[in-house]
């Protein structure tokens, strides 16, 4: 099963069918597959790639580092 795939500048720039339409699509995504892509977000890539090296940094940590439990 594939990752849906929403264009935000559909819903930040479009007609007001497209921005329903956006609507419907991200409503239906999280419905049916739970995930979903949006593209043209406007997050940098810098941003993506930190944070995304922080997640795996932070996954290759043993779990005492990861949780903190009292």
């Amino acid at each position: 099963m594939a990752i849906p795939v929403v264009d935000l500048a559909d819903f930040t720039h479009g007609t007001p069918a497209q921005k329903a339409a956006f609507v419907e699509a991200l409503g239906k995504a999280y419905e049916d597959v739970g995930f979903v892509a949006v593209k043209n977000h406007g997050v940098p890539d810098e941003v993506i790639a930190n944070h995304t090296n922080m997640c795996s940094n932070s996954l290759r940590s043993p779990l005492k580092k990861n949780w903190i439990t009292k």
